[in-house]
C-alpha cells in the first residue's frame, strides 16, 4: 500500500512538473501568423482573434483569452484549493468538529481566496502602482514586490499559530517540503532574472495545495467519522450478501 501511495505521489509530481514545463514554454510550440478582428480572420464578425500554427503543423484559430500563462494556472488552482478548504469548513461546522479546527479552515479558506483573487485580478500590482513612493525604498525596484512580501509575515504567523495542525501528518509535512524547495528555487530564478521562477512557481503551488489537501481528507474522514460509515456500510453489505445466499440455498434444496 505505501508502495503504491509512493508511486501515484510520483505520477502526480511528474504530471505537475510537465504541466508547468509545457505552461512556461507554450509559446515556443507555436507561432502567431496573424491576428485581427471578424472578416479577414475569420468569416464572421467577432473579437481578437488569433491565427496559429501549431508545431508548424496545423493551423487553429484562437481567441485572446486562450492564451496559456502560468497565472492563469496558478488561478485555477487557488480557486480549487479555497472550494475545497470552504467546503471542508463547513462540512465541519455541520459535524460540530473542533472550534480549532475549523478556525485553522476558515482562516486558510480566506487566505487562499485573497491569493487567488490576487493571481486573477492582479490586485497586489494594482496596489503597487498606486503607490509609486515605495519605490524609493531602500532594495526595492517596483513597489508591487514591497507589497506582495507583506503576505510573508502573515503566513509565517499562520503556520506558527496552527503548527499543530499543519505538520501533524508526515505525508503533509513532505509535500510541505517539497512545495517549499521549489518555491526558494522559483525566487532564486526570479531574482537572477532567469525563465526557471514561472514554472517553479506552478510546481511550488501544486505541492503545497496537495499537503493541504491531505489534511483536508484526513480531517474529514476522522471529524465525519467516514471510516466507521465505510465499515457499517461494508457489514450490512456483507450481511445483506450472506442472508441472499442463504435464502437461493434453501430455495434450491426445497426444489
Amino acid at each position: 500500500m505505501k508502495r503504491h501511495k509512493a508511486l501515484v505521489v510520483a505520477g502526480a509530481a511528474i504530471v505537475l512538473v510537465g504541466l508547468a514545463v509545457l505552461v512556461s514554454f507554450a509559446s515556443s510550440l507555436y507561432e502567431v501568423e496573424d491576428k485581427g478582428r471578424g472578416p479577414g480572420i475569420v468569416p464572421y464578425h467577432s473579437g481578437l482573434v488569433y491565427k496559429i500554427r501549431v508545431l508548424d503543423t496545423f493551423t487553429v484559430y484562437a481567441p485572446e483569452d486562450a492564451r496559456p500563462e502560468a497565472d492563469k494556472f496558478s488561478g485555477s488552482m487557488l480557486v480549487g484549493a479555497t472550494t475545497m478548504t470552504f467546503v471542508a469548513l463547513l462540512l465541519l461546522g455541520a459535524a460540530g468538529a473542533d472550534a480549532r479546527l475549523r478556525r485553522f479552515f476558515a482562516f486558510t479558506t480566506a487566505g487562499l481566496a485573497l491569493l487567488a483573487f490576487d493571481e486573477i485580478f492582479a490586485l497586489h500590482e494594482s496596489i503597487g502602482h498606486n503607490l509609486h513612493f515605495l519605490a524609493d525604498v531602500p532594495g526595492v525596484e517596483r513597489p508591487d514586490d514591497l507589497i506582495f512580501a507583506l503576505y510573508a509575515p502573515a503566513l509565517i504567523l499562520f503556520a506558527w499559530r496552527f503548527r499543530d495542525i499543519l505538520f501533524a501528518y508526515r505525508r503533509a509535512t513532505q509535500l510541505f517540503a517539497i512545495g517549499s524547495g521549489f518555491f526558494a528555487i522559483a525566487v532564486v530564478g526570479d531574482l537572477a532574472g532567469t525563465f526557471v521562477d514561472e514554472p517553479a512557481e506552478i510546481v511550488a503551488s501544486g505541492f503545497l495545495l496537495a499537503g493541504l489537501a491531505v489534511i483536508t481528507a484526513i480531517s474529514l474522514r476522522r471529524e465525519l467519522n467516514l471510516d466507521r460509515v465505510a465499515a457499517s456500510r461494508f457489514a450490512h453489505e456483507s450481511q445483506a450478501a450472506t442472508t441472499s445466499r442463504g435464502t437461493a440455498s434453501r430455495a434450491m434444496s426445497a426444489r
